[in-house]
């Protein structure tokens, strides 16, 4: 990602970083990393992935349902037309996971 930033594939390469970190149970690093993602690439084929995971990691984290809910809102905002069935359906489970309203 840093030697590639332009590359079609950074946007990807940053997310699969992000879920690592997750995976490897370090939320606050995977956060960051999904953060990244989203604010420099915004229009990245994986920028709504990192949201969505951006979220997951905060609730690892155990930040307040709000902050979660903040992100889901953000996703679905941004990125609503475009998430395919499935992702739809992991935020509506994490949102309602997280009582958002």
């Amino acid at each position: 990602v840093q030697k590639y930033p332009k590359h079609r594939r950074a946007s990807y390469a940053q997310n699969l970083l992000g879920r690592a970190l997750l995976d490897q149970n370090k939320p606050a690093l995977a956060a960051t990393a999904f953060f990244e993602n989203y604010q420099k690439m915004p229009n990245g084929e994986r920028a709504p992935d990192s949201l969505y995971y951006l979220a997951q990691a905060l609730v690892k984290m155990k930040k307040p349902a709000s902050e979660v809910c903040k992100v889901y809102d953000e996703l679905t905002q941004v990125y609503g037309d475009r998430l395919s069935e499935g992702m739809k359906m992991d935020v509506a489970t994490g949102r309602s996971a997280s009582k958002c309203k």
